[in-house]
């Protein structure tokens, strides 16, 4: 921890050089900042395996997701795997400017997150190991029993979802999701059903809890990547492998590596097979063209958008527009309260988003930060409903500029040193955050944060009623162990 603490600083230290300093364009700028991420990332990577003894982490998973959607296109463009058209002309000065930004971001996590692991003291448990254990399953049991709601939850959404929306495979994912008249059923669904899902797996305890469990999340983890939200599929199964380690059982790392490798070509073909239509016109022919188009590079070129957002933003961002000073906090508070009206809410739909913008186009400086990217990159396909996702550097600069950059990502770092810290079995508190939570918080890096806020609104409100309506039904509250009670935390 403290070579990584070093690391980090001397990469802050470069990046926030390189950040303010007055450079033109070359053939060359890409390598020197590829090296700076890959040289932070592996020291990152063997601090925290040889510190906690395996890699699967919760700091780690969320460091693979930011940097998989801000370096994916710019290392292979760094290596000449890839070209890139205008990085080396003007424009590219704000795409060399965004890969800084993501270094300093990385080198800012690094300070946050050793200093915290420094600091730790690890104390023994002034209980037996018994009372540890009965704890433990205890937790266990109480987490199975929210998630059996939450499942209860999500089945209840695709039910009604269907009733109104009919056949959801008559549907293309755009008409899915951006056009139909009443989406907030499924939207129930896609919230409640991963997460039910990666609750239920790694509680299963039993032969029939496995089968059971294992079953739901199969068919979860199908219905999912039909519907082409690949990050409902990736992400709960990130944390879910991270958390299937925490609560003391192992994932061989030739497992792990396979499971990413499939993910990185599922994702590809998925996307195309959805732009070619509805799944019921769908033929074995389109599967095998979509297969032949798809590649992990085309992937991982696709994933690597979010600097675009990054740079856009850089580019904006005081020169032509005021920072937002938490604005945007704000909406993501209200957007997160459900609607639970006789209709869906049109306050944040496209249409009345364009229809403000023309009255009045200052209200450009009011739009979320995704919106704004969007409108900003693709203002021709923003009407129509589509998005360019968005940055959590980018969120952060967006904001508070540099300070909001050193803020957010210092005590993103300490957070998750605390999380992986923690032993998930004995601290309830926590293991609820990271079973319901955590799935959707490295989902921000590529996106805002307003992805985090609303879906554990949601969650906090199915748990809710969960809590009041399960005393009438044979699911109740499990009971505390008698010799444990001393050491419940």
């Amino acid at each position: 921890m403290v070579a990584l603490l070093f690391i980090s600083v001397l990469v802050v230290a470069i990046a926030s050089a390189e950040t303010q300093a007055a450079y033109s364009i070359g053939q060359s700028w890409a390598p020197f900042i590829a090296f700076t991420c890959i040289a932070w990332l592996i020291a990152y990577g063997t601090a925290a395996w040889l510190y906690f003894g395996n890699p699967y982490l919760f700091s780690m998973a969320y460091i693979v997701a930011l940097a998989v959607f801000h370096l994916g296109v710019l290392v292979p463009y760094a290596l000449g795997m890839i070209d890139v058209q205008d990085w080396t002309a003007g424009p590219g000065r704000w795409f060399k400017l965004a890969g800084w930004y993501t270094a300093l971001a990385f080198g800012l996590f690094g300070i946050g997150f050793a200093a915290t692991c420094l600091r730790n003291c690890r104390r023994r448990s002034t209980s037996g190991q018994y009372d540890d254990d009965a704890v433990a399953d205890w937790n266990i049991a109480r987490l199975r029993n929210l998630a059996v709601g939450l499942a209860i939850a999500a089945i209840l959404g695709l039910f009604i979802a269907t009733l109104k929306l009919g056949n959801l495979l008559a549907y293309t994912r755009f008409d899915l999701f951006f056009r139909a008249s009443d989406p907030r059923f499924l939207s129930l669904f896609f919230y409640m059903g991963p997460t039910a899902a990666l609750a239920l797996v790694v509680t299963a305890r039993t032969p029939k809890q496995r089968l059971a469990s294992y079953s739901f999340g199969a068919c979860i983890l199908i219905i999912v990547l039909l519907s082409g939200n690949r990050s409902w599929a990736f992400f709960p199964l990130l944390a879910g492998a991270v958390l299937w380690a925490k609560l003391g059982r192992r994932i061989p790392l030739t497992v792990s590596a396979g499971i990413i490798a499939g993910v990185l070509l599922v994702i590809p073909v998925i996307a195309m097979l959805r732009s070619m239509g509805t799944y019921e016109h769908l033929s074995l022919r389109d599967l095998e063209a979509s297969q032949e188009q798809s590649s992990i590079t085309g992937a991982l070129r696709e994933m690597g958008a979010s600097l675009g957002t990054l740079a856009v933003t850089l580019q904006y961002i005081p020169r032509e527009e005021p920072y937002r000073f938490g604005r945007q906090y704000l909406l993501y508070l209200r957007q997160a309260i459900p609607n639970i009206g006789l209709s869906a809410s049109k306050e944040y739909s496209r249409d009345t988003i364009y229809q403000r913008i023309r009255s009045n186009p200052r209200y450009v400086l009011e739009l979320d930060p995704a919106d704004w990217a969007s409108w900003k990159l693709i203002p021709d396909s923003f009407l129509a409903g589509a998005g360019t996702g968005y940055s959590a550097i980018a969120e952060a600069y967006f904001s508070f500029g540099y300070v909001g950059v050193a803020v957010w990502f210092i005590g993103l770092g300490w957070f998750l040193a605390r999380m992986d810290l923690t032993d998930m079995r004995t601290h309830y508190r926590w293991l609820i955050f990271a079973t319901f939570f955590f799935w959707s918080l490295p989902v921000t890096a590529r996106n805002t944060f307003g992805v985090f806020t609303k879906p554990a609104a949601l969650i906090l409100s199915v748990m809710a009623i969960w809590v009041l309506v399960r005393r009438f039904t044979p699911l109740r509250r499990p009971p505390a162990p008698r010799r444990a009670q001393t050491s419940i935390r």
